[in-house]
């Protein structure tokens, strides 16, 4: 998947027959590039990595984002040797993306959410 980070880059991506064009990183483009993005590629996919967390991963979802990347807010303690951690965070990641993909089909549906 190629990283791009202007619309350049971004077209010469989706020339090569690139499905999904990942932006890297996030934290410095924010969320309000995929928008921009969308303006003269409306039918891009855009998948943000760097910078993603449980905390802002929904932000991201809300924005457009086709998918999202996630490091080391998912292997970070694998530094430390801290494998269950790791696992942790992946239950929790998933847990959070699950989260996410029902409020939106419940959206969708307009069916109301359970809190």
């Amino acid at each position: 998947m190629p990283g791009c980070f202007s619309p350049t880059e971004i077209q010469s991506a989706l020339t090569y027959g690139a499905d999904v064009v990942k932006i890297f990183p996030g934290s410095i483009a924010g969320k309000g590039i995929i928008s921009e993005i969308h303006g003269p590629f409306p039918y891009v996919n855009v998948m943000p990595s760097g910078g993603v967390s449980l905390g802002n991963m929904h932000e991201w979802f809300a924005s457009g984002a086709y998918v999202v990347g996630v490091g080391g807010g998912l292997v970070g303690p694998a530094k430390n040797d801290d494998y269950k951690a790791v696992l942790h965070n992946a239950q929790a990641f998933h847990n959070e993306f699950q989260s996410i993909i029902y409020a939106n089909s419940a959206v969708t549906r307009n069916v109301p959410v359970k809190a």
